[in-house]
């Protein structure tokens, strides 16, 4: 099991199970009516949301974005990993003050711009009865993507460990169930570093005494040092903002709930918003899903690694056999652009057709032959998996190295060759380079 989803489980009973012991508003009910449409926020937006922005920013932003950074020159400058090289303990206190920091602007930001203000509404639709700690995962999917999408630079900039992160997302996780738990916590002397429930609780105040405050998601630290604090010593009269009634109350038709403004007589329809919510996951899942190799190597599935298709990106094509090979030094600047542990034996298509005609090239095609014969990389050599592995004692051992070392010299390997091996989805390349 991935370790954010096990962390979310362990993090999300153990504050159902605080509040259950010790609520702060004992008349508060814990299977209220829309619990199940919390519960599916929950599991959406805790899991199922990331994956589709991530498959879909990778077919369809990253690939063009990427390019334009490129060919403008500012790719390696943005993607510095200034925190790349270090040690952990550094990386994940940075981390949390960097990404927190962020996410307070953008979460100012979504309550004073109006049009920000119509996505923010999902997660303002908690009324009095509802404040627990479920309702921290309560929120449209265009947030998550606005948020995603600013803090890009910055992540980009620092290049930060997948640990420094996953430590990020768990402890923020933690503190958001926290933040809206049916708890009185006040942290004390910590009110000014940590948000809770006694701060946070006025965020979702009804009334204009505390509405505008607390922007805080980890830290209440940015609201103290820019006067949005607001933490009086009783909880708010009311929850939910004037007009709250316009947002629908289930699950589905709070992922397209803004078609109702759009379309007024659709949003008194809550049952057909709900449809169209769920057509609009399909969709969503559809278009996040890459391409299907057309022949899996061998009959095998295709590998779980495979990269995603690098749609509208331009190559470039060297102008002599000299530039060409100074072209190889750029071998491995895109992996480590994207945050790979090991960029050094990685390439990209476009870092290969920049150096394609340097006498330092050599490109092996592993594919099955009609694949081969139907077109390949100029200059490529094909290879069968015969020709580097035997039945003997098991199917799929290496050859000797003798044998290798003479197949590799017959395609043209030489000592200060570049080897390139490529395929179309299968484990071949993986299999020849290990």
């Amino acid at each position: 099991m991935p370790i954010y989803p096990l962390a979310l489980l362990i993090a999300s009973v153990g504050v159902a199970l605080a509040e259950r012991a010790r609520p702060w508003r004992p008349e508060q009910k814990a299977l209220r009516r829309w619990l199940w449409s919390d519960l599916l926020h929950l599991v959406f937006n805790g899991h199922f949301l990331g994956l589709l922005i991530a498959g879909t920013a990778a077919l369809y932003v990253l690939p063009p974005l990427d390019a334009w950074l490129m060919e403008q020159g500012l790719l390696a400058p943005l993607y510095r990993n200034a925190a790349a090289s270090w040690p952990l303990w550094v990386q994940i206190p940075v981390a949390l003050v960097v990404v927190d920091f962020v996410q307070w602007c953008v979460h100012n930001a979504l309550h004073r711009v109006p049009w920000l203000w119509s996505w923010h509404k999902v997660h303002h639709s908690v009324v009095d009865g509802e404040m627990d700690w479920i309702v921290s995962f309560r929120f449209q999917w265009t947030e998550v993507v606005l948020y995603k999408a600013v803090l890009y630079l910055p992540l980009m900039w620092f290049g930060f460990a997948g640990e420094a992160l996953l430590f990020h997302a768990v402890f923020g996780t933690i503190i958001g169930h926290l933040n809206h738990a049916n708890l009185h916590i006040t942290w004390g002397p910590l009110r000014y570093v940590l948000n809770g429930p006694a701060m946070h609780i006025w965020h979702h105040d009804y009334d204009a005494e505390g509405a505008g405050k607390n922007f805080g998601i980890i830290f209440s630290t940015w609201d103290w040092l820019f006067g949005t604090a607001y933490m009086p010593d009783h909880p708010p009269r009311k929850l939910g903002y004037p007009g709250v009634e316009e947002v629908p109350h289930d699950f589905f038709g709070q992922t397209v709930w803004q078609l109702g403004s759009w379309v007024p007589a659709l949003g008194r329809h809550h049952l057909a918003m709900g449809v169209l919510g769920v057509a609009a996951l399909a969709g969503a899942f559809l278009l996040q899903r890459p391409p299907t190799p057309e022949t899996p190597m061998l009959g095998e599935q295709a590998a779980a690694s495979q990269p995603a298709a690098r749609r509208g990106a331009g190559v470039e094509h060297a102008a002599s056999p000299e530039e060409a090979t100074a072209n190889l030094a750029r071998f491995g600047a895109e992996a480590k652009a994207a945050g790979l542990r090991h960029p050094e034996w990685s390439v990209s298509a476009r870092e290969v057709a920049a150096a394609l005609g340097s006498p330092r090239l050599v490109l092996l095609d592993v594919r099955p032959a009609d694949r081969v014969e139907a077109g390949r990389i100029p200059s490529a050599q094909p290879i069968d998996r015969g020709d580097y592995s035997h039945g003997q004692p098991a199917p799929g051992v290496s050859r000797p190295v003798a044998d290798l070392e003479a197949m590799l010299r017959a395609r043209g390997v030489r000592a200060d060759s570049v080897v390139v091996v490529y395929g179309d989805g299968g484990p071949e390349p993986y299999r020849l380079w290990w």
